[in-house]
This record gives C-alpha cells, structure tokens and sequence, in this order.
C-alpha cells in the first residue's frame, strides 16, 4: 500500500520549519492537506511551482489543483528537501 501523503508532508513540515513558521502557515498548511486529501497510487506526481504573478501553484498529475498568493508559502515548502 502507498503511504499516506499527507501524514508524510505534515511531518516533513514539522521535521525541517520553525514551530513558529509552523503557526504562521497554518492556514496555508491546512488548505494544502485539503488539496492532497486524494488516493495516491504508483506514478502519480504532485509539484510545486511558483509563479511570479501567480504565487505557489500546486499540481497533481499536471493538473492545478489550487494555488497560494505570494511567495513565502513556496519557501516554506521547499525546506522540506
């Protein structure tokens, strides 16, 4: 069975952010969960873009599946790798 994705990048986030940057997204945190609440199966893909004049787009198998103004929330994410 595939893990489930979400508990993986909650942990991720909580592993590699501040508990105060954790406060702050929270909102943003919650609506990416929200996004991602899907069955996952071998060869899906999830991305995430920032677009200047756009802000964090999120992606699943190429589709947009939402999107987040500014660019702090792109930050914030890319301190899970």
């Amino acid at each position: 069975p595939m893990p489930d994705f979400n508990q993986w990048i909650t942990a991720a986030l909580r592993k590699n952010n501040s508990p105060d940057s954790l406060v702050e997204q929270q909102i943003n945190i919650s609506q990416l969960l929200g996004m991602l609440d899907r069955p996952f199966k071998p060869g899906d893909t999830v991305a995430f873009d920032y677009l200047p004049n756009s802000g964090t787009r999120v992606m699943v198998n190429n589709s947009t599946v939402g999107t987040f103004a500014g660019q702090a929330f792109y930050v914030y994410l890319l301190k899970m790798w």
